[in-house]
């Protein structure tokens, strides 16, 4: 790949960052994450991150946060958790 589309490719990638992010600070009202390993027929996790509350959901493990800053933070330190537990599986 030349210099200048990779230089194209990381600009779209930057915006779209940005603007996910935008609809995160603006929108969040819930992240929720499923995990599922390769060629297995059930996911491993299951989990919303809500801000505020909301009703039990079968199977799923909900976590409740007062703020979509804690929301977004809680999936940050879960994420970076997933990411060295994959690292070391």
């Amino acid at each position: 790949m030349n210099f200048h589309k990779r230089v194209f490719i990381e600009k779209i990638l930057n915006a779209a960052l940005i603007y996910y992010l935008l609809i995160l600070i603006y929108l969040l009202s819930q992240i929720a994450n499923l995990v599922t390993i390769q060629g297995e027929d059930r996911p491993k996790v299951r989990n919303v991150m809500t801000l505020n509350s909301c009703s039990p959901i079968v199977g799923v493990d909900v976590m409740s946060f007062e703020s979509e800053r804690e929301v977004l933070l809680a999936w940050r330190v879960w994420s970076l958790t997933l990411k060295f537990i994959i690292k070391i599986w």
